[in-house]
């Protein structure tokens, strides 16, 4: 939907708005919005009789399982639900589905008592009222997004105690297809103070096209995509104990050429800049594309805090990485301890002959001595050796240099001065006890990347994945020029290499509408290539109001990089401040400030009205657990300028997280770590103190959910509304 004058955009701000402060209102067990939900009617029926009837509310769906089919623009989708009773009563109640536009339901099997039950399907005219009916008996204000859908229901009797009650849907429709853009929904909004998430859900989607898959991308779910070939794909979603709060969305696009362009754009707003989403993806199966030949070194600490599983780990994970290069590229291993040692002098030509030799080298590292880390730097870049050809350095350690160069600054200087054919040095960094500023200024000087493995992790996974990520460089030395389109921040700023299987995705800021041209050159088989490609950001949507929450993710992430290996600049500080609060963003630096300003309020019976700047979140119902939440997220705020241990590891994931968030789910990377935990033992999240809506933050303030656009000086002038009304 999109504003077509001022007083529309209005009318749609204020329209929000309300039904954002009506979820503070909501009662016990609001409704549940994933796929269909059952609402247990008033007049239920009891068993044993004599006994107080229940309140309404929404039966617990134990579990969901989803199946699609997309051929083309045509989807078949096939929805099995299972639902439970938790009460010792028979009840009476309805099962509602809200159905997208155009589907046509095809089959719907439920079975009460051994008989199979008839249902009927609304149009949307007649579901608007049922939604709103919903609504106003106290349930989920989310419903309404829906109401321009049409509706499937279905009587319910009995219900027994005690019991399940499954329910399966099957339903066809064709999906819009905008440029060459497809979009899928299935609605998955749950009711944010739900007591039960599902226990088990299951999404999968099979996808066909005639022209070749470029593009498959979810800004909601953190999805497995597949692809088999060209015109094959597979898209997954798997969790036990999972709450929704959107629904599962899938973009994807197809192009006849070996590489192809998507983009996405969110509508400027009052006298903000737009945002945009662009993914580059090449074919599956190359052709017009070479893959290149690639040089890659190895380098395995091999020091005493080493020994035991995770040298045992490492080694099978560097023995698969040697077994999975390709035909033309050449490679060295490099183990260090006191002192520093090669398989080769020099890189090799991967072969037969060269990598059973590796595989044995591999199979004797023994964990033993102190950490030269500056050793096998020299020697992996010590001679140039790979001319045109993309040169990778593959870095895992567990610790921080012992022995040889000690000091960061120098150690960074040296390998900056060493470092003369532009390699891109890749590393690891494996527990606790490491240098993680050493690690971040080597992967940001040579335009790597860092990944770090905690205690718990499995290095070979870890590895193995990587690998199979960068294993087949088709692009390298890439840029990318936007003409034609006024457009700013764009993220990241330092572009990867495009590998096989993987997509360029970059997130940013645009001035107006417009069409214009992306040019992206890089180094392809030792030979600069050029491809251009149409950009059309003329017609944004605003429904893609997910783009602000994850570009300034992204921002946020990269301002934080500066800070943790430059040092605090109070510009820079205030900047993550005020983007984290405009888009409701957990960050080292809020975090804390926001528990700091609930804590001195918790004991009061009646809090003061929202801070000028920033509303204070209502997070406790105690104040047992608040010690132990605001001690972590004093960790989070004290890692920033750590350098080794615990909290700089931490500190630095989560920045390269940030970095990297792709969709919703990412955007808040640590938040895990501000959890309150009540005396009853329950755990709660302070995430749910925050909402994102129409692309910013609504936060929940003395029981009222406030847009992070308005000040004390706004809500002195607020116009009640009384619930239930039109």
């Amino acid at each position: 939907m999109k504003a077509s004058s001022n007083s529309t955009t209005t009318t749609r701000t204020h329209f929000f708005l309300v039904i954002a402060f009506c979820l503070a209102f909501l009662a016990i067990s609001p409704a549940v919005m994933a796929g269909g939900f059952i609402i247990v009617d008033q007049e239920l029926r009891i068993e044993p009789p004599g006994q107080m009837p229940v309140k309404q509310f929404s039966l617990q769906i134990r579990g969901q399982r989803v199946e699609v089919e997309i051929n083309d623009q045509s989807a078949v989708t096939e929805t099995q639900q299972v639902f439970f009773n938790p009460t010792r009563r028979r009840m009476e109640g309805h099962f509602y589905f809200p159905i997208p536009k155009g589907a046509v339901i095809s089959e719907f099997t439920m079975w009460v008592n051994g008989v199979e039950t008839p249902a009927e399907l609304l149009d949307a005219a007649k579901a608007r009222k049922i939604y709103e009916d919903i609504v106003r008996a106290q349930k989920d204000p989310a419903l309404l997004e829906y109401s321009e859908q049409g509706l499937f229901r279905v009587r319910i009797f009995p219900i027994e105690p005690q019991s399940e009650q499954k329910i399966r849907i099957r339903y066809n429709e064709i999906l819009t297809k905008e440029d060459n853009i497809t979009e899928y929904s299935y609605a998955m909004n749950i009711g944010k103070q739900h007591p039960a998430p599902i226990e088990n859900l299951s999404i999968k989607l099979s996808l066909n096209t005639s022209d070749k898959i470029k593009d498959i991308y979810s800004p909601t779910y953190k999805i497995e995509s597949t692809r088999r070939g060209d015109h094959e794909g597979v898209v997954s979603f798997d969790a036990v104990q999972y709450r929704p709060n959107s629904d599962f969305r899938v973009y994807f696009s197809t192009a006849k050429n070996e590489l192809g362009l998507s983009s996405l754009a969110f509508p400027p707003k009052e006298e903000e800049d737009g945002f945009f989403y662009l993914n580059v993806t090449p074919s599956v199966d190359v052709k017009d594309l070479v893959i290149a030949e690639k040089d890659i070194t190895f380098i395995l600490d091999a020091s005493g805090s080493m020994v035991g599983s995770k040298m045992e780990q490492a080694k099978r994970a560097l023995s698969f990485c040697v077994q999975s290069l390709n035909e033309g590229d050449r490679f060295n291993i490099i183990r260090f301890s006191t002192e520093a040692s090669y398989l080769y002098d020099g890189l090799r030509p991967f072969s037969p002959e060269s990598t059973r030799k590796a595989l044995a080298f591999i199979e004797g590292l023994k964990a033993t001595g102190g950490t030269n880390v500056s050793e096998a730097m020299q020697m992996a870049l010590k001679t140039p050796q790979s001319g045109d050809r993309p040169h990778m350095i593959v870095f895992l350690s567990d610790g921080k240099p012992t022995i040889g160069i000690t000091r960061v600054d120098e150690l960074i200087h040296e390998i900056k001065k060493m470092n003369i054919e532009n390699a891109k040095i890749f590393t690891f960094g494996i527990g606790d006890d490491i240098n993680t500023h050493l690690l971040d200024k080597i992967t940001e000087m040579t335009k790597g990347y860092c990944t770090y493995i905690s205690p718990q992790e499995d290095i070979e996974i870890k590895v193995s994945n990587f690998y199979n990520k960068v294993s087949s460089p088709i692009l390298t030395g890439v840029s990318l020029d936007i003409q034609g389109i006024k457009t700013n921040k764009i993220y990241p700023k330092i572009l990867p290499d495009i590998f096989l299987g993987s997509s360029l995705i970059l997130f940013g800021r645009f001035e107006k509408g417009a069409k214009g041209k992306a040019v992206l050159t890089g180094m392809m088989d030792g030979k600069k290539q050029r491809f251009e490609f149409d950009l059309d950001l003329s017609n944004p949507s605003e429904s893609h109001d997910f783009l602000p929450a994850i570009w300034a993710s992204r921002r946020i992430g990269y301002i934080l990089e500066q800070i943790r290996i430059n040092g605090e600049d109070k510009e820079l500080v205030d900047e993550v401040v005020s983007l984290a609060k405009q888009y409701g963003i957990i960050t080292p630096y809020t975090s804390y400030l926001i528990l700091e300003d609930e804590l001195p309020q918790a004991n009061r019976p009646n809090p003061p009205a929202p801070i000028e700047d920033f509303p204070v979140i209502r997070m406790f119902d105690s104040l047992e657990s608040e010690s132990v939440v605001l001690e972590e997220s004093q960790n989070a705020f004290d890692g920033m300028n750590e350098k080794v241990g615990r909290k700089s590891v931490q500190s630095s994931r989560d920045i390269n997280n940030m970095n990297a968030a792709s969709n919703m789910q990412e955007i808040a990377p640590g938040q895990e770590r501000f959890v309150e935990v009540d005396k009853k033992g329950r755990a709660r999240q302070m995430a749910p103190a925050m909402q994102n809506v129409e692309g910013r933050a609504f936060y929940n303030s003395n029981n009222q959910w406030v847009d992070s656009n308005l000040r004390q000086k706004d809500l002195d002038k607020i116009q009640k509304v009384k619930f239930n009304s039109d």
